[in-house]
């Protein structure tokens, strides 16, 4: 089962209105029983962590480790507990163990792009969001979180040319039309910014998250009262 971090805010940039949560998930039912007890584990741990009781979650995780060194999925489990415990270091440490036990895992390599962030990594994290973009050219969250982090390096065509792919994948994304609308305005291109401000603001209204709404129509007030004094000189 998969629960995706939403995104995390750079430089003022809205990129989560609610709290983050790590991608979890769950290691497909094995067939000897010492996996099969890693794997209760696992299960264990993740109902602990979604309680928030990350320590405890961490030694489910540990317990299902020792039965089975090759779980991928407990690793990056783990990592989330730690990265949410605060320990970036010992959470980036599992998504590298995560990602030898399976080079293919895209969500190891996204979450460890996200602990890059909170590391202040950012190169390093577009190059984790690069590889799990290649290994799933639908991950969503993927392109928004690589987006931020080139809007908030000054490449802003970069940004959106994430936050297309985003909106082509979901585009009922609101936080995509904003994060557009943000780096459009910086470029100058008030009108454009206008738009997708305007579109963030109805799904919004529409996904009932107050926050996002408002947030929106307060910039589209901003951009027109700017273009307005700017017609008057």
């Amino acid at each position: 089962m998969n629960h995706i971090h939403r995104a995390i805010a750079i430089l003022g940039i809205i990129t989560s209105i609610g709290g983050l949560s790590p991608s979890v998930y769950a290691q497909p039912p094995q067939t000897l029983t010492q996996e099969r007890s890693a794997e209760d584990f696992n299960k264990q741990g993740l109902e602990k962590y979604h309680n928030g009781d990350y320590q405890g979650a961490i030694q489910d995780y540990d317990r299902a480790i020792r039965l089975n060194p090759n779980f991928a999925g407990a690793y990056v489990n783990r990592g989330n507990a730690r990265d949410d415990m605060g320990d970036i270091q010992g959470a980036i440490a599992d998504y590298n163990q995560a990602i030898r036990v399976n080079p293919k895992d895209d969500t190891a390599y996204y979450n460890r792009g996200i602990s890059r962030i909170r590391a202040r990594n950012y190169q390093e994290a577009i190059a984790d969001f690069d590889q799990a973009i290649r290994l799933n050219p639908e991950f969503a969250e993927a392109y928004g979180n690589r987006g931020n982090i080139r809007a908030a390096l000054g490449d802003k065509q970069g940004a959106i040319a994430d936050y297309n792919q985003v909106l082509q994948i979901n585009p009922n994304d609101a936080l995509a039309y904003y994060n557009r609308a943000t780096a459009k305005a910086q470029l100058g291109n008030p009108q454009d910014a206008i738009a997708d401000f305007q579109k963030a603001a109805d799904l919004g209204k529409q996904q009932d998250n107050q926050r996002l709404y408002q947030d929106a129509l307060d910039k589209i007030k901003d951009l027109q009262q700017s273009v307005a004094e700017r017609q008057t000189v």
